[in-house]
C-alpha cells in the first residue's frame, strides 16, 4: 500500500498582500504529478486547506479541481479533514465528491464521512463518526482515525489527561479489532499536540500502535520512531526558508516500509539577504529577481526614500526591507544664506499668521535691538 501525505494549501493566503492563487495552482498541478508518477493508493490531507473561513471562489474551485485530479475518477482513495482555518461548512459542500470520483470529507469531529462508488478501484467500504476504512485495488485495508479541526473545538486549552482523553476517545471511535493498518489523521501539528506533555509523550502514548500518524503544520516533521509526519505547507509562507514537500509512504506485510519526502519547487521560494549598506543591495538583490526577499541593511546610516523606492520598483518581489535608519524624503533646496526677515515670514505663513504688520515691527525692533547689543 502506498500513502500519500499532504497539508496546509493555505488556499487564498496572500504574502504581503500579493496575490498567490497562479503559484498554488501550480503547485497542486506538482502534486498531482507527484501523485501520477508515484501511485499511491491513498491520499491524506491533513487540514487547513484554505486560509480563512471565507475563502475566494477561485480557491473553492481549486480544491475542488486539484482533489478530483488526485483521485482519478477512483484510482485513489482522496481523505480530507478539516484544520483550524477552514469553515466546516465550506468543506461539506463538496462532500458529493465522495460517489462521484472517490473523494472523503471529514469536516468536523461530528462529521461522518460518506462511502464511496463500490466499483471504484480504491473505495470507502465502511465509516463512522471518527474513522473510515478504505479497501485497496489489491484487497489491503487501511482503518483512518480522523480528527479534524483539533485546535478549533478547544482540546489546546485542555491540559494532561483532559486533553489525552478527548482525543484519545475520538481514536477509539474506529473500530479496534480490526487487521487493517491503522492511520491517524489529525488536523493539528506536532507542537500543537506535544506542548501538552513534556518530550512528546503525548505522540508516544496516544497514537501507539498506529503505523503512520499523519499531522498537518506549517513545518516538515519526521519522526520514525513514533511514525508521527507532518509534510510541512506546500509553499513558503514566511521566510524560514527550507524546502517544501510531500510524503510518500509505503508499507510491506502490513507495517510501514519507508517515508519518503518529495520536493516541491513550482512555488517562488523565500530569501533573506543580508547587505551592509543600501548602495551594496542591488549587487546582492541580483540573481533572488524571481524570489520573495527580505532585506536586511545592517547600517543605520540615513538614505533617501527615492533610493528605496528605486530598489522596489527593480526588484518587485523585495517585500520587506528591515533596517534601523531613517528613510528620508528629499527636500526642497533652501537660498545658502536667507535674510533672517524672510525666515521669519516664512514661518508667520506655516502659523497661518495672514496680517504680518504687528509682528514685522516687532521682529525689526528686536532685530535692531539685538544689533545693537552685538556692536557694544
Amino acid at each position: 500500500m502506498k500513502i500519500l501525505h499532504t497539508s496546509d494549501w493555505n488556499l487564498g493566503k496572500k504574502f504581503f498582500d500579493r496575490d498567490r492563487a497562479f503559484e498554488q495552482k501550480a503547485v497542486l498541478a506538482e502534486i498531482v504529478n507527484i501523485a501520477n508518477d508515484r501511485k499511491p493508493d491513498i491520499v491524506l490531507i491533513a487540514g487547513n486547506i484554505f486560509d480563512g473561513f471565507n475563502p475566494p471562489a477561485k480557491s473553492l474551485e481549486l480544491f475542488g479541481d486539484a482533489v478530483g485530479k488526485l483521485a482519478a475518477g477512483g484510482r485513489r482513495a482522496v481523505v480530507v479533514i478539516g484544520g483550524k482555518n477552514d469553515s466546516p461548512a465550506k468543506l461539506k459542500a463538496f462532500k458529493h465528491l465522495a460517489d462521484k470520483q472517490g473523494v472523503s470529507i471529514v469536516a468536523d469531529v461530528s462529521d461522518v464521512a460518506l462511502k464511496t462508488n463500490p466499483s471504484f478501484f480504491t473505495r470507502v467500504t465502511a465509516s463512522g463518526k471518527g474513522y473510515i476504512e478504505v479497501t485497496c485495488e489489491n484487497g489491503e485495508t487501511a482503518m483512518i482515525s480522523v480528527v479534524p479541526n483539533i485546535a478549533a473545538y478547544d482540546y489546546i486549552s485542555l491540559k494532561g489527561d483532559d486533553f489525552n482523553a478527548k482525543v484519545d476517545g475520538i481514536l477509539k471511535a474506529a473500530p479496534q479489532n480490526t487487521t487493517a493498518f491503522k492511520i491517524a489523521l489529525v488536523g493539528a501539528k506536532p507542537d500543537e499536540l506535544t506542548c501538552q506533555y513534556e518530550n512528546g509523550k503525548l505522540l508516544r502514548e496516544i497514537f501507539k500502535g498506529y503505523g503512520y500518524t499523519a499531522l498537518g503544520g506549517g513545518r516538515a516533521v519526521l519522526d520514525d520512531e513514533n511514525a508521527t509526519f507532518a509534510p510541512g505547507s506546500i509553499m513558503d509562507y514566511d521566510f524560514d526558508e527550507k524546502e517544501k514537500c510531500v510524503l510518500v509512504a509505503e508499507t510491506s506485510g502490513g507495517k510501514l516500509k519507508e517515508v519518503e519526502a518529495v520536493a516541491l519547487s513550482a512555488a517562488k521560494k523565500t530569501r533573506n539577504v543580508i547587505v551592509s549598506d543600501f548602495l551594496s543591495a542591488d549587487a546582492e538583490l541580483k540573481g533572488y529577481e524571481d524570489a520573495y526577499v527580505r532585506l536586511f541593511v545592517s547600517s543605520d546610516k540615513p538614505v533617501q526614500r527615492s533610493i528605496v523606492d528605486n530598489l522596489q520598483k527593480k526588484y518587485p518581489l523585495l517585500t520587506e526591507i528591515v533596517f534601523s535608519g531613517a528613510i528620508e524624503d528629499a527636500k526642497t533646496p533652501k537660498l545658502a544664506n536667507p535674510k533672517d526677515e524672510d525666515v521669519f515670514l516664512e514661518y508667520l505663513e506655516k502659523a497661518g499668521i495672514t496680517d504680518f504688520t504687528g509682528y514685522v515691527k516687532l521682529f525689526k525692533a528686536i532685530t535692531e535691538e539685538q544689533n545693537e547689543t552685538t556692536e557694544a
